[in-house]
């Protein structure tokens, strides 16, 4: 969203519309980040396994293990972003869809 002075000159570009949706994309960046590190310590210590069949490929590899974390964490930071779900007062809410990624 580009705000626009009275002269019609563009004086700012905001990034995030709403700061609980920021915070949100930190936090589950985190959870992300502490996924990566205890996978890895799980499976170097042998006190675990991956139980995704699809990550199983990849667990073994730690930078292209990260890399798809971080893929799928965009992507999910995308799309909550691209479908927002707005409450009766106008306030944009997309905590149910990051409480969805979750499940």
């Amino acid at each position: 969203m580009v705000e626009r002075t009275e002269d019609g000159g563009a004086t700012s570009i905001k990034l995030i519309q709403n700061p609980t949706d920021f915070t949100l994309g930190i936090l589950l960046a985190l959870v992300f980040a502490l996924d990566i590190a205890t996978t890895q310590i799980c499976l170097s210590t042998g006190t675990g396994i991956e139980a995704n069949p699809i990550i199983c490929v990849v667990v073994d590899n730690p930078l292209l293990f990260i890399f798809v974390k971080g893929v799928v964490l965009c992507l999910i930071i995308y799309i909550v972003n691209k479908f927002k779900i707005y409450s009766r007062s106008g306030s944009v809410t997309s905590e149910c869809l990051w409480l969805l990624e979750l499940l």
